[in-house]
């Protein structure tokens, strides 16, 4: 579930997913093993192959391609009763939780503009500075052919990663 909604999330930042509407088509691998006696493990491989597919698109830089299959998870997810952009999943999220994440995400972008330019200067011990910084916040990293992106670090009951 965090692969998928990692996922969309990374395309709803370059692709707004609000913006496709809702007409995606379910791939017919994913109608056949539903229709397989309710085969969800066969549905969910399906499922994984798109969020592959779609992140080998983001990092391509098929932008579209990337938002198209983004659509076709949600459909699919939703068919599974598992989209984590439903209503029921978000929980007791707030109204102002999409403010204080794009706070957070300008907030980033501006420590990973800062380690790029680190980076650049070959200021490697600024540059691991900044990267350490974040990743004692719970935020990860992941540096890409596109460019670096983050995502928060999902923190385990003892509060360890």
């Amino acid at each position: 579930m965090d692969r998928i909604e990692g996922l969309l999330e990374r395309v709803d930042q370059v692709r707004p997913l609000a913006d496709r509407g809702t007409r995606a088509t379910l791939p017919e691998a994913f109608r056949e093993a539903m229709d397989d006696d309710l085969n969800v493990s066969g549905a969910l491989a399906v499922v994984h192959d798109t969020v592959r597919a779609a992140n080998t698109a983001l990092d391509d830089g098929d932008l579209d391609g990337a938002a198209d299959l983004a659509a076709t998870i949600v459909a699919m997810t939703d068919v599974l009763g598992v989209n984590p952009l439903a209503a029921n999943w978000a929980g007791s999220s707030t109204a102002g939780q999409g403010d204080a994440t794009e706070a957070l995400d300008a907030l980033i972008q501006a420590q990973l503009q800062a380690r790029q330019a680190a980076r650049a200067a070959r200021d490697f011990e600024r540059a691991d500075a900044i990267r350490d910084q974040l990743t004692a916040a719970g935020i990860a990293i992941e540096d890409t052919a596109s460019g670096p992106r983050w995502s928060l670090v999902r923190r385990t009951v003892g509060g360890e990663a």
